[in-house]
């Protein structure tokens, strides 16, 4: 994750990591390797692309007198890492012989834990700060081969592949900062920031094989191999900054929207 804001004015969080890639569940071969399977059963192998890693949350705006600090802007989040070939990666030679490739998956990377905004400094009389923008949502990991991810030369013949899956990464935005409040009647509640806009949408090719060249099949079976496409959704509009505290006081901030639908919050 990357680090939070510091407050004051409001510091911006730092940018989150990228998630790793990761290839070849079951196994990996190199561009110079030759390898035949023959009668062998690959099942129930993975191959899993690492989270991407949140940005840091902004930093919360400093309480003033008169008007409330800022809260920071978040930091942008890491991409979700690729997943390639459930069960084989391959980039060298490949023959493939009377066997089968059941129930194994190719997982894309999601964004999970989407960095918010800060919340805005609170005031007394004055107005609160408003709440620190949100990240948008970055992009889920790709997913590439169910079971079979090539690059190098393949040839299969009589092998069965079924319900194997490559299923994408997910990316959330983050929510907004929340308005600073204002502790008397005369004060007035900060306006609450936007959510974080959707993630990208990222990309599930080849249920059972994906390959980036020619390939040979001769023979065989594909029963229930599965993509799933990877989806964004927004993060939630900050809550506007309550008017006057506990003394219940009409001057409410304006709550921040969700970009795909309203957020009515707090007034």
């Amino acid at each position: 994750a990357g680090t939070n804001g510091a407050d004051g004015s409001g510091g911006a969080g730092g940018p989150g990591t990228d998630g790793l890639a990761q290839s070849g569940g079951a196994m990996t071969i190199a561009a110079t390797g030759n390898v035949t399977l023959d009668h062998v059963a690959l099942d129930a192998n993975s191959a899993n692309g690492g989270l991407g890693g949140p940005g840091g949350t902004g930093g919360s705006g400093a309480p003033g007198s008169g008007t409330g600090g800022n809260g920071g802007a978040a930091g942008l989040n890491g991409r979700g890492g690729d997943a390639r070939g459930g069960a084989i990666s391959n980039a060298g030679r490949l023959s493939i012989i009377s066997s089968a490739f059941t129930s194994n998956a190719a997982i894309g990377g999601e964004i999970v834990s989407s960095a918010e905004g800060g919340a805005g400094g609170q005031t007394g009389h004055g107005v609160g700060g408003d709440g620190g923008a949100a990240s948008p949502g970055s992009k889920g990991g790709d997913a590439l081969g169910g079971a079979i991810y090539n690059t190098g030369t393949l040839a299969i013949a009589d092998t069965t592949f079924s319900s194997n899956k490559a299923q994408a990464g997910r990316a959330r935005g983050g929510d907004g900062g929340a308005g600073g409040p204002a502790t008397f009647a005369d004060g007035h509640g900060g306006n609450g920031a936007d959510g974080g806009a959707a993630g990208l949408i990222s990309s599930a090719v080849g249920g059972a094989v994906y390959s980036t060249v020619p390939f040979t099949v001769t023979g065989g079976t594909t029963t229930g191999n599965e993509v799933t496409g990877g989806t964004g959704y927004s993060g939630a509009g900050g809550l506007g900054g309550l008017g006057a505290g506990t003394f219940g006081g009409p001057n409410g901030g304006q709550s921040g929207r969700s970009p795909n639908g309203s957020n009515p919050g707090i007034h």
